[in-house]
């Protein structure tokens, strides 16, 4: 899921094979986009929509119609943000120019199974990390790593992920729970 507007999200359903446009006020649908293949990670940034498709393209919504190649053909989610765009594999984070050029890629043998991710206003970089129930934040040149939540804090396979950039706020919640977590 991605915000498109103080009143608009987009989901994208997954082996659907859409995406939904969804007025959060009215609780109703405005529009359905099909699209080529599964769709996975979704992403919005100045009018246009980055979709994961099939775990090996970004289908980049706009005017034009502009495919992005991936570095990895796992990608399972994506966020775009200032000029860059961040996204993961289940062992990987890379960070890319909107053309698709591969700036940093983060790697370590702890995370395999690396689910969403989100940027800061800072441009840096978080991400769940599902079975050692963690959240990694990557600084925003890829050169260094701390975990910031961990099972401690009560993460329990951490899924979702959003960083909320007018409060400040990273939103964080647990696979199949109610837990929310709010970090300021």
């Amino acid at each position: 899921m991605t915000v498109v507007n103080i009143n608009t999200v987009a989901v994208s359903c997954g082996y659907n094979r859409t995406i939904l446009i969804i007025n959060i006020s009215t609780g109703s649908v405005t529009s359905t986009i099909n699209t080529s293949g599964d769709c996975y990670g979704i992403s919005y940034n100045d009018n246009n929509l980055y979709v994961v498709i099939s775990y090996s393209i970004i289908h980049v919504m706009d005017l034009t119609g502009k495919v992005i190649p991936l570095p990895s053909d796992g990608i399972t989610n994506i966020t775009v943000d200032r000029d860059r765009l961040v996204c993961i594999d289940p062992t990987s984070i890379y960070c890319c120019s909107l053309d698709g050029k591969l700036i940093w890629k983060f790697k370590q043998d702890k995370f395999q199974d690396l689910r969403r991710v989100t940027t800061d206003n800072e441009g840096n970089v978080y991400a769940t990390s599902y079975y050692t129930n963690t959240v990694v934040v990557i600084s925003d040149d890829g050169q260094h790593h701390r975990e910031l939540l961990t099972k401690s804090d009560g993460l329990n396979g951490p899924w979702g992920i959003y960083f909320d950039k007018k409060e400040n706020i990273l939103l964080v919640c647990n696979y199949l729970t109610e837990r929310l977590f709010f970090l300021m």
